[in-house]
């Protein structure tokens, strides 16, 4: 059982009576209302009915009270499936049904359920970016600096794509030429001469590595 810190609650006699019927009784903390969950959750139903039901007499908001709680204890919950008023008593309460309160508390629990979602969503946002973080933040801290290169450079490029037959077939094509540079280590090349490869691509720093002129084959399979 969990309840406020209420002098009912804090009594010597009451703590006895607890400790007889095997009651276990947690008291929540001072001003932190979350510590209460269970009861904060019923609370963000009961207070926007009871604040409905008493436009006309905020004062006397108190009267609405008992219809309130009747209607909730009648209502089903998922839950439990089936209503606090039957698992406590053993038998479905048999009252008037009131339509206004019924109807407040649907309100109540669709906007409960659409704002739980929203909040979900939000959290998960969160965890995306803040795992994104870390990810890029570890990735950083081991990958190598790109070489930069200029405009007119000589490179040899990876090749990217392979079918039936090319798994044995050299990993850089060249020469190719920049000759735009991007931004984020990206490069536009050209080809330079008669050779296998696309005449013009768009390539990264990490598939590019320097092209010199008297590199054999066996040096243009080398990956890097």
């Amino acid at each position: 059982m969990i309840t406020d810190r209420g002098t009912a609650f804090r009594s010597e006699e009451f703590e006895r009576y607890c400790q007889e019927e095997k009651i276990q009784h947690v008291l929540v903390t001072t001003g932190v209302p979350r510590g209460n969950g269970q009861v904060e959750r019923v609370n963000r139903t009961i207070i926007p009915v009871l604040t409905k039901l008493s436009l006309e007499e905020p004062t006397k908001w108190y009267k609405n009270v008992d219809r309130v709680q009747s209607a909730l204890n009648s209502t089903y919950q998922r839950s439990i499936g089936t209503t606090p008023f039957e698992v406590l008593v053993g038998v479905k309460m048999k009252n008037k049904e009131d339509i206004r309160i019924r109807e407040l508390i649907e309100e109540e629990a669709i906007k409960i359920y659409d704002e739980d979602r929203k909040e979900l969503r939000e959290r998960c946002k969160e965890q995306i970016y803040n795992v994104q973080a870390e990810n890029k933040k570890g990735y950083n801290s081991r990958r190598k600096r790109a070489r930069i290169y200029k405009e007119k450079d000589l490179v040899a490029i990876k090749r990217t794509q392979f079918g039936p037959g090319l798994k044995l077939k050299i990993k850089f094509l060249g020469p190719y030429e920049i000759v735009k540079v991007k931004d984020n280590d990206r490069y536009d090349v050209i080809k330079i001469g008669e050779h296998e490869g696309p005449v013009r691509t768009s390539t990264c720093a990490e598939y590019l590595k320097p092209w010199v002129d008297n590199e054999s084959d066996d040096s243009e399979s080398d990956s890097e």
